[in-house]
């Protein structure tokens, strides 16, 4: 088992769970999700990082186990949820069948050429990809992930479906050393003077980092 990942550190989680307190973000995924499963299937998370829409999913009744190869961030899970459906396990490792293996904001499977992999281990992928990390600036890449991941799929005659999707998931900051902090970790120093601009004022928080965070939904079938 491969489970040498670090990028979860105490200030990221302590970053995104404020984040996650304070928008609906998590609730408003798990309901696109909820559209696309069933109760009786067997849904296994990949890289589920902090685990918060597994946690979701879990507590409205369905059957779903989550893991990430990330130590500190299943800790984490667990702590947060008081739930037994979180494990340690690496995604190249073998993958245990499911009905529905959900994939949110992975990372992009064209790199490892994995699609046959994930559907030799359940019928159905539900594959979450994030238009752009934070901001509209120009530090997108000219060539996004979806659109990389719809050639992927095409040129592999994948069957498939997409829904695009926006909700807000803004990061709440407490002080604007921290904001330069927050963006210089997550996004690069060359990138503080363009996403001050996105900083507001916040209520429960003296800041908010604006962050309205597209994302396409793929439905991916055997």
């Amino acid at each position: 088992m491969r489970t040498a990942v670090t990028w979860w550190d105490d200030e990221r989680i302590t970053w995104y769970e404020r984040a996650a307190g304070a928008s609906s973000f998590h609730k408003n995924i798990a309901e696109e999700i909820k559209a696309m499963i069933r109760k009786e299937d067997r849904i296994e998370e990949e890289g589920c990082g902090l685990g918060h829409i597994a946690q979701i999913l879990a507590a409205d009744g369905y059957d779903i186990k989550a893991c990430d190869a990330d130590r500190k961030a299943i800790e984490r899970a667990r702590k947060r949820s008081s739930l037994d459906i979180f494990s340690v396990r690496d995604f190249r490792d073998p993958l245990p069948y499911a009905d529905v293996l959900l994939m949110i904001y992975f990372g992009r499977i064209a790199e490892n050429d994995s699609l046959d992999r994930l559907l030799e281990a359940a019928p159905a992928v539900i594959y979450i990809l994030s238009h752009h990390r934070g901001q509209d600036t120009d530090m997108r890449a000219k060539k996004s992930n979806v659109e990389e991941t719809i050639t992927y799929l095409d040129s592999k005659g994948a069957s498939y479906e997409t829904k695009t999707v926006t909700y807000d998931f803004s990061q709440p900051l407490i002080s604007i050393e921290e904001a330069e902090r927050y963006i210089a970790r997550m996004y690069g120093k060359e990138n503080i003077r363009a996403f001050l601009p996105f900083l507001k004022e916040g209520n429960d928080y003296p800041y908010m980092l604006r962050n309205m965070k597209t994302s396409t939904i793929f439905t991916i079938r055997r």
